[in-house]
């Protein structure tokens, strides 16, 4: 662990003793000063976009997002909570559809310029991802989207680039704010005490803050987690249990390098009382030394013995005991890292052995059950995640609409296109879904009337309209297939040997027999309707 690593982690008002988070409610001089001593809360605390005790300026935020990455890049129970929380809740990816009754066309329209900026933007490959898992450590997650050449680009800005800014007044008299009172607190423009409406966001490119832009609130996504919503800023998942997921990382690291040191003594020699320490010593070097010839100069050399991994050395006349790992078989410190590690995952009711690895009591698939809390918490944050999802591309379609993509469907402002169209967002299935009991269920669902087949297709993540329609033209394709029967030959009347003919040997001056050009017969039932017409023609023919 790194210098600075210590000092943040362990670090106080004097960067050595830790802070009680209770202080705030002490801070102001001549606050709280009764009697009692009783704590209480102010409205400073959570007012302007703060969130104390958790953060009361920008520096705070900037405190914990360094904890929150050291932890992420170095300890592996730190990583794996970020991962399985992302391969859980995004997994493959959300999908979308845009439908509309009334307007097909300007639905299609809709459909197809969403997902040309997705799939340029590297939405479902990258940014999807990307995005949840800077929730996850940072707290938030900053996306901004920017008209260029006649389309949308999306640009990750990191959390330090959101930034009060140094002359506030200068930029309300460049944007001539003067209807309403403004706040710039944490760098994003609100309308005091009304910290949860943003206006716009000022994020800048150097430290100096020389560089930057003032992008306002339809043209990025701002995403926060684990704080309520009038607060400005996130909070890292990290926050509340880094203590525990230090403190576990910490003996797990300490205990494997005591057991690495432990497993290089092979042996333990025990000396006479009378033995100095010299002796000892000497005793030592003579047991890691051979003798032999060398046969060039035939003079005596020494060379140092390795002692390997389970090797037994014996020492006339002395004594010896086995190594450590031969006589310690606690696993106390292992149990204290596991029950670490439990409490930290407490908060998202991780199943055992999904932080560490581990799960002796094999316990981890019957934990991942529809009624589990940590799948249940990930079909509620899948919701929330799907809501902000429907608002990107709502943001999306607005600077199409702004730029007059719409303009050819008679669509000029955003509320007449939302008015005419539906936006589904469906989030991947937490548990991975039994296809052949679920379409079983259906059938007896079906069968009892309490489903449609629309509804049953969709339970089956599938489209009704197109299997339909593929349906269909399987059974043209099936019935231009099928083999059609022979055509009779033809002929002319009275030629042998021919079927409609005279027959073999038949005289054209006598009565036609049975059956012939002159006589009518019934039918046969197989002969065609075509076929049919055909033999009576030739029955009736002169």
């Amino acid at each position: 662990m790194t210098t600075t690593f210590k000092r943040l982690v362990e670090s106080g008002e004097a960067w050595g003793s830790p802070i009680n988070i209770t202080e705030f409610l002490r801070d102001t001089p001549g606050f709280n000063t009764s009697s009692l001593g009783m704590n209480a809360t102010q409205i400073y605390d959570r007012d302007d976009g703060r969130y104390r005790p958790a953060y009361n300026s920008e520096i705070d935020c900037r405190i914990i997002r360094a904890m929150a990455w050291l932890l992420y890049e170095r300890v592996p129970m730190a990583k794996a909570w970020v991962e399985r929380l992302t391969d859980y809740t995004i997994s493959t990816g959300f999908d979308w559809t845009i439908t509309s009754k009334d307007s097909p066309n300007v639905a299609k329209a809709c459909k197809m310029l969403v997902d040309r900026v997705l799939r340029q933007n590297d939405w479902t490959s990258e940014i999807e991802r990307e995005s949840y898992q800077r929730e996850v450590v940072d707290g938030e997650s900053l996306l901004e989207l920017e008209w260029c050449d006649g389309d949308i680009a999306m640009h990750f800005r990191e959390a330090d680039e959101l930034t009060e800014p140094a002359s506030k007044l200068e930029l309300e008299a460049y944007f001539d704010i003067d209807d309403y009172v403004p706040s710039w607190s944490f760098g994003i423009l609100t309308r005091r005490h009304k910290p949860d409406r943003p206006i716009a966001y000022h994020v800048v490119r150097d430290q100096a803050g020389n560089d930057w832009d003032l992008v306002k609130a339809n043209k990025i996504c701002h995403w926060k987690r684990n704080v309520r919503r009038r607060a400005k800023r996130g909070l890292s998942d990290f926050y509340t249990p880094h203590v525990y997921l230090l403190k576990g990382d910490k003996v797990f690291t300490r205990t494997a390098d005591g057991t690495a040191t432990q497993a290089s003594i092979a042996y333990i020699v025990k000396h006479a009382n009378t033995t100095t320490p010299t002796q000892a010593s000497s005793l030592t070097s003579m047991a890691r030394v051979t003798g032999r010839i060398d046969p060039i100069t035939g003079q005596a050399r020494e060379r140092a013995m390795s002692v390997g991994s389970n090797t037994r050395l014996d020492i006339k006349g002395q004594d010896y005991y086995a190594g450590p790992l031969g006589t310690n078989n606690s696993k106390i410190y292992c149990d204290v890292m596991s029950a670490a590690m439990q409490l930290a995952g407490t908060i998202k009711a991780f199943p055992d052995g999904m932080l560490t690895g581990s799960t002796p009591g094999g316990g981890f698939a019957s934990s991942l059950v529809a009624q589990s809390p940590f799948v249940q918490g990930r079909v509620a944050e899948q919701q929330q995640r799907a809501n902000r999802l429907e608002k990107l591309i709502v943001k999306i379609l607005s600077m199409f609409v702004k730029a007059g993509a719409f303009s050819n469907h008679g669509i000029d402002c955003l509320d007449e296109l939302l008015c005419c169209i539906s936006i589904a967002v469906t989030p991947p299935p937490v548990i991975p879904i039994d296809k052949a009991a679920l379409a079983s269920a259906l059938k007896t669902q079906k069968d009892a009337g309490w489903v449609s087949d629309k509804t049953a297709m969709q339970e089956l993540s599938r489209d009704a309209d197109t299997e339909r329609t593929n349906m269909a033209e399987e059974k043209k394709l099936a019935q231009a297939n099928q083999p059609q029967p022979p055509s009779p030959v033809q002929g002319p009347p009275g030629q042998p040997g021919v079927p409609g003919g005279g027959g073999v040997g038949h005289d054209p001056n006598q009565p036609a027999p049975p059956g012939s050009r002159g006589e009518q017969t019934a039918m046969p039932e197989a002969v065609s309707r075509a076929q049919k017409r055909i033999l009576e023609s030739w029955a009736s023919y002169p």
